[in-house]
């Protein structure tokens, strides 16, 4: 495996990158959370993995108030999705 990081394709986000992107973000619906953020909030154009020492412990929790604000948009245009999880959630 080469160590040139000129090779890997340029999609590939790297961490050193973190503080380059600037695309929109959408406010978590917590705001500590949005302060430790980068750019204040969830990414619109990007992957977010939770790192958690347990699954099952709520972490849906912080997902819900933006995955509820995006469903009421999606709603608008027609499309719409549903799991157990966002149904129980109100989303």
């Amino acid at each position: 495996m080469s160590s040139d990081l000129a090779s890997i394709h340029p999609g590939v986000w790297r961490a050193h990158q973190l503080a380059n992107d600037t695309s929109a973000r959408i406010p978590s619906g917590f705001a500590a959370l949005d302060q430790q953020l980068p750019g204040g909030g969830w990414p619109t154009r990007n992957l977010i993995e939770l790192l958690l020492k347990h699954h099952g412990i709520g972490e849906l929790r912080f997902l819900m108030p933006v995955l509820r604000k995006l469903s009421l948009e999606k709603k608008k245009t027609g499309a719409h999705w549903r799991t157990a999880a966002t149904t129980h959630a109100g989303v």
